[in-house]
């Protein structure tokens, strides 16, 4: 199979071009928000104990996903900075954009180089 220079399948990155870009900062301080108001209650309970994560943009915007316990739930949190965030993923926003669309597992931008994690670790 032949590969461009970068490394990447031709055909792999004219896939990703059909789906919508997902800009970093609108995605966190806008469709997040919104979705967890909606659906935060259905992850409540597996958050419960969840460290702060965080993610930097190569542009230097950065969000900490955390979460509030009220009573027995912990709903997800998202907030500017990178706070107190026990792990530090950054990655780019084309990276960012190909995991929201579910073309890349974050694993699999680790391991590809296209996320780096500088602070704490990924697991589970």
């Amino acid at each position: 199979m032949a590969t461009e220079s970068s490394g990447t399948l031709p055909w792999i990155e004219r896939i990703a071009e059909s789906f919508p870009h997902i800009p970093f900062d609108h995605f966190h301080q806008t469709t997040a928000p919104h979705l967890i108001k909606l659906r935060g209650s259905l992850v409540a309970r597996d958050l419960v104990g969840a460290e702060p994560l965080a993610f930097v943009a190569d542009t230097g915007i950065s969000y900490t996903w955390s979460t509030c316990t009220s009573g027995l739930n912990a709903l997800p949190v998202v907030s500017s900075g990178i706070n107190e965030a026990t792990t530090v993923v950054r990655l780019s926003e084309h990276a960012f954009s190909d995991i929201m669309n579910e073309l890349l597992t974050p694993s699999g931008a680790v391991q590809t180089g296209r996320a780096v994690v500088s602070t704490g670790e990924l697991s589970g």
